[in-house]
């Protein structure tokens, strides 16, 4: 009696086992790519790297798979695990299931169309001795300096305007002044 018990068990395991060797077999021992049976314009691209443990790699194929998946088709990636012999293997196995290999985009043609900027000479880094300095603050506001040396010692001034064109005409005011300031003061000092 206990034997027909046992007998819907083991008819259940060995259908369950029969079906797993099944999926074994077309997954791993197939002839030909389940994955290459894709449906319409679909094509299949196949990338293998040295090894998926480097950062390197795992940008470049999640840029690739974005890019293939975008456009509808399927990226298949291998990971030889640093192991050449394998990766060729992955490689030829791919090229006898004919799954497409990566096509790099046709380089877009120069627009030679497009307008020439009209040239515009940039400023010397330096400006002459005895002009001052201009120099940006902020968005909205320029400064000038002038600083003469006067007796040895460094006399500094200087102005804020809104615009740079503003800036250089209080600068050029502002050198005109300290100059006949510095010529006062160098009347007064007695000769020796």
């Amino acid at each position: 009696m206990e034997r027909k018990q046992h007998i819907p068990v083991f008819i259940g395991c060995a259908v369950l086992l029969l079906l797993l060797l099944t999926v074994v077999f077309v997954l791993f021992f197939s002839p030909k790519d389940v994955s290459a049976n894709h449906s319409g314009s679909q094509r299949v691209f196949g990338a293998t790297y040295m090894t998926m443990n480097n950062p390197y790699y795992q940008e470049l194929d999640a840029l690739l798979r974005s890019n293939i998946e975008a456009r509808g088709d399927v990226l298949l990636t291998r990971d030889p695990a640093m192991d050449q012999a394998r990766q060729n293997q992955e490689i030829l196995d791919r090229i006898d299931r004919g799954i497409a290999g990566v096509e790099p985009p046709p380089k877009p043609k120069p627009n030679r169309q497009a307008a020439a900027t009209p040239f515009q000479a940039v400023k010397g880094k330096y400006r002459k001795p005895g002009t001052g300095c201009v120099s940006q603050i902020n968005d909205h506001l320029w400064e000038g300096r002038y600083s003469p040396k006067v007796n040895g010692k460094r006399m500094a001034r200087n102005i804020y305007a809104p615009t740079e064109a503003e800036c250089e005409e209080k600068l050029a005011t502002l050198i005109a002044e300290m100059k006949q300031e510095l010529a006062l003061l160098r009347a007064k000092k007695p000769a020796v």
